[in-house]
């Protein structure tokens, strides 16, 4: 039995170890639905309606103080629970971001740079970095000027 437990944990160890998957048109054609947002300092987790704060955030702060932080940040994120992006076979993608903002027929590209993977709107130039693990896909999107937030997406 010990050997047993033994030999699950090792196989635990090294899916945790394995390497991020490659990017491209074929692994991202399906509907993807964002899970949970990470903007560093707090995860918003759509699929479980909780927030985990960084612990900055958190130090010294009564449960109640607490609360009002994570229900400020679901508040400040609630318009992303619904976004979602579609990839199509040749290359173009419809993205949701709520019931009265779609925008269809985006054509886009996957560019691979010094190892880092990014989707490529082609009409308008943007580039998001991206990355797909365990069967998730994160995308970075500009937040303001200076900081980003990283959506994490599921595929349905």
């Amino acid at each position: 039995m010990k050997t047993h437990l033994n030999f699950i944990f090792l196989l635990l160890f090294v899916y945790q170890l394995m390497p991020a998957q490659a990017l491209n048109e074929k692994n991202l054609q399906g509907s993807w639905s964002v899970k949970a947002v990470d903007i560093g300092i707090a995860y918003v987790d759509y699929t479980k309606d909780s927030v985990h704060l960084a612990d900055k955030l958190t130090a010294g702060r009564t449960t109640d103080e607490i609360a009002v932080i994570k229900k400020s940040f679901l508040d400040s994120f609630d318009n992303i629970k619904n976004f979602k992006i579609d990839f199509y076979e040749g290359s173009s993608m419809k993205i949701t971001i709520s019931n009265d903002r779609v925008m269809e027929n985006r054509p886009y590209t996957v560019v691979k740079k010094d190892n880092k993977y990014f989707i490529k709107d082609t009409e308008s130039k943007d580039e998001l970095p991206a990355s797909m693990a365990k069967g998730l896909l994160y995308v970075e999107f500009p937040k303001d000027a200076t900081s980003t937030f990283t959506a994490i997406f599921h595929k349905e």
